[in-house]
């Protein structure tokens, strides 16, 4: 792996936490800027059907952070790959929520080149369960 090669997985790194940061602040207007605004982007939150196209997505976070539920996101195991114009992070999804109760879940961030930086095309997360 060259160094441009770790510049942008780092850079994929980098947009997959401002993704998260962004969660957590309910912060819709960053939120936004962070997804490809097109038709091919998917988005599924744990237990919810696929949702298709930028539009549709950003209704369910802004439906969510309408919610009275705010949520810590303690993140493990990332792996982050880019390669060409494509980088996905796949990550375990540590939460904690206002009580102080705790789930995991399962994520998988995809990104796409666009003009210099990484936007997201598809997060699909799953819920982990104990065994």
């Amino acid at each position: 792996m060259d160094d441009d090669d770790r510049n942008r997985e780092a850079m994929a790194s980098a947009a997959n936490a401002a993704y998260y940061d962004a969660f957590e602040r309910k912060d819709f207007a960053t939120m936004a800027s962070l997804w490809e605004p097109s038709d091919r982007t998917v988005c599924t939150h744990p237990g919810w059907p696929p949702i298709h196209g930028t539009d549709k997505i950003l209704q369910s976070y802004a439906s969510i952070f309408n919610g009275p539920q705010t949520l810590q996101f303690i993140l493990t195991n990332e792996l982050v790959v880019a390669d060409g114009t494509l980088a996905y992070v796949s990550i375990d999804e540590n939460l904690v929520d206002e009580s102080g109760s705790t789930s995991s879940t399962s994520g998988l961030n995809i990104f796409s080149w666009n003009d210099g930086r990484w936007l997201m095309v598809v997060h699909h997360a799953s819920p982990i369960m104990s065994r």
